[in-house]
């Protein structure tokens, strides 16, 4: 059964592919990170919507969202997914980008994102990360901003943390080694770190900043002509 964040994220990722004729087919490269955001785009790959709407989409891994502008405008990316801080911080940059379809909210009912902490490492409450180092999947993006905002609501200065930019799939490692004694961490790798014993959620930081976030988009260069559309 499709839950309200999936379904809206199974609704944008069909958006994604351009009503063209269907006689003709562009290829497109999609880019996205490690994340359950980004599944219904797999699944519209897997049950032919895409082609369906003309669009041959190349699905391609990136290890960090916030270095799909850079690779969109070098044009090895057609479509790429985006926070909302990583689109308007490339924006402000001067990349002329345009968001085509939500991708997933975060909702207080079902959270996907997590603080997770390593088996071993104390916490009980926000001041006892002070002196940790945190992982974090892309700095100035959601998961970076909305964490720290929740550390101020708590009385917590994020600067008495040590941050160090982390690939999803890294994380189970890095905690296990003991290279980070906390993660930003979002479905499967959250489940994964728990399940594995490696790691315990401390605390869901996105709903305590906001109960119902949009936390992913889709974009693209706005010259960009897929097909017969053009945004």
């Amino acid at each position: 059964m499709l839950n309200r964040r999936g379904l809206t994220a199974g609704i944008a990722a069909s958006a994604l592919a351009p009503r063209v004729a269907l006689s003709q087919t562009v290829k497109a490269t999609v880019g996205y990170p490690t994340s359950s955001d980004f599944l219904p785009a797999i699944v519209a790959k897997e049950f032919r919507h895409f082609e369906s709407r003309g669009l041959d989409a190349v699905l391609t891994r990136v290890p960090l969202i916030n270095n799909i502008p850079a690779a969109m405008m070098a044009g090895d990316i057609q479509i790429g997914a985006a926070t909302p801080p990583t689109f308007l911080q490339a924006v402000d940059g001067g990349l002329d980008l345009v968001l085509i379809a939500a991708a997933a909210r975060h909702q207080k009912d079902m959270p996907s994102k997590s603080l997770v902490v390593r088996t071993g490492v104390k916490y009980e409450k926000p001041e006892d990360l002070r002196g940790k180092k945190i992982g974090i999947a892309g700095f100035r993006s959601a998961m970076d901003i909305l964490l720290k905002r929740w550390m101020k609501l708590k009385g917590v200065d994020p600067r008495d943390m040590t941050f160090i930019e982390a690939q999803f799939p890294q994380m189970p490692d890095l905690l296990r080694n003991g290279t980070l004694d906390a993660v930003t961490a979002t479905e499967p790798i959250r489940s994964i770190i728990v399940n594995s014993g490696v790691g315990f959620i401390a605390a869901e930081y996105y709903s305590e900043v906001s109960p119902d976030f949009m936390v992913t988009n889709w974009m693209m260069r706005r010259e960009l002509e897929i097909g017969r559309a053009h945004v």
